[in-house]
């Protein structure tokens, strides 16, 4: 019987080896540091800054700083030939 997820021993990543020396975790950078399951420790790390400062705008400031991207990727999306 095959088990959930497949095979994942073959897919686990070797973190000490050469090709990741020079690299950053920067999307794992908070990794270790907090507890995942504690929302006051994801507070704690400014987790949830940019709903703060989005829930703080004026809605016409934040069409103007939010919508713009939006837009452009929406164009770009529908622009390109079926």
């Amino acid at each position: 019987m095959r088990k959930p997820g497949g095979d994942l021993e073959r897919h686990t990543l070797d973190l000490n080896d050469p090709f990741f020396s020079m690299q950053v975790f920067s999307v794992l950078e908070n990794n270790g540091k907090m507890d995942p399951e504690k929302l006051d420790d994801y507070i704690a790390r400014d987790g949830y800054k940019a709903l703060r400062k989005a829930l703080t705008m004026s809605a016409r400031r934040y069409a103007r700083r939010c919508w713009p991207a939006a837009c452009v990727a929406a164009a770009a999306r529908d622009s390109r030939p079926a």
